[in-house]
């Protein structure tokens, strides 16, 4: 194993996080926009549009950084790490894919057991402004927007923890032109 492999890994296991929360984020996005696409006034809609923007850009600068971190990772964990040290435990080849589709499981545990507390606030939160009868349109898209965020965490948790094989494909695809590490 080596300094700079572990790195690598950490920086994909990072894309793979930063991928749940910004799949998670897409259901309450939808609900915002709807929410503000209902105010019918011009004021409004100048007032809502820096809002609207900064709501798209996150996401979209999430997934750009997803994209590196997964697939430059090990660029730029030989950036940050000129002089690599290994240690002799196991050849790269042998130990980086499985390590990383391990860390892919251990994410999807945490994925999964963070949708639940997530389904439950989101179910209970709705449930209680059914009964109340408070403006129940509204409050409902923003509640099923956060249980639909809620079911992503734990389908992803899911996938994650059966080891996420469409990950690990991109992760580790062959890379033309890219210095293997020796």
């Amino acid at each position: 194993m080596s300094k700079r492999g572990i790195l690598s890994i950490a920086f994909k296991i990072l894309g793979v996080v930063c991928l749940i929360k910004t799949i998670a984020y897409i259901p309450m996005l939808m609900a915002s926009l709807l929410m503000l696409s209902s105010q019918s006034s011009i004021l409004s809609e100048i007032r809502s549009l820096p809002y609207i923007t900064g709501l798209i850009m996150g996401p979209v600068l999430m997934i750009a950084m997803v994209f590196v971190l997964l697939r430059f990772g090990d660029v730029l964990s030989q950036k940050l790490v000129p002089v690599d040290e290994r240690f002799s435990v196991l050849d790269l080849n042998q130990w980086q894919k499985p390590i990383f589709t391990l860390s892919l499981k251990i994410t999807g545990i945490f994925c999964f057991i963070k949708g639940i507390p997530l389904m439950i606030s989101a179910l209970t939160n709705l449930a209680l402004r059914a009964i109340q009868q408070e403006g129940m349109y509204m409050r409902f898209s923003i509640h099923s927007s956060s249980i639909i965020g809620s079911i992503i965490y734990l389908i992803l948790g899911i996938y994650l923890f059966c080891g996420g094989k469409w990950l690990v494909k991109i992760a580790f695809k062959e890379k033309t032109g890219l210095k293997n590490e020796k």
